[in-house]
C-alpha cells in the first residue's frame, strides 16, 4: 500500500499534466518516487475509480504506453 504523499504527489502530476500524459517511468521521475511506488499508487486510484490506465502516447518520452488517467481526462 502506497503511503498517502507518494498518492498525492501522483495526483498532482496527472492533473499538472493535463491534457498531456506521462507513461509511468516518466511520471514516477516527475513526481520524484520510485516507478514502483508510481504504480502502486495508480493501482489505488484505480481502484477508487477516480483515474483509469489507458495507452497513449507520452508526452516526455514519445513511447506509446500505459499512462494513468484522471477520469476528467476521458
Amino acid at each position: 500500500m502506497p503511503d498517502a504523499t507518494t498518492v498525492q504527489r501522483i495526483v498532482r502530476a496527472v492533473l499538472g499534466n493535463l491534457p498531456y500524459f506521462r507513461c509511468f517511468r516518466c511520471l514516477s521521475t516527475q513526481a520524484g518516487v520510485l516507478e514502483k511506488a508510481a504504480r502502486e499508487a495508480a493501482q489505488l486510484l484505480v481502484s477508487r475509480e477516480e483515474f483509469f490506465v489507458a495507452s497513449r502516447a507520452c508526452e516526455t518520452c514519445g513511447r506509446t504506453d500505459r499512462v494513468l488517467v484522471s477520469g476528467k481526462a476521458a
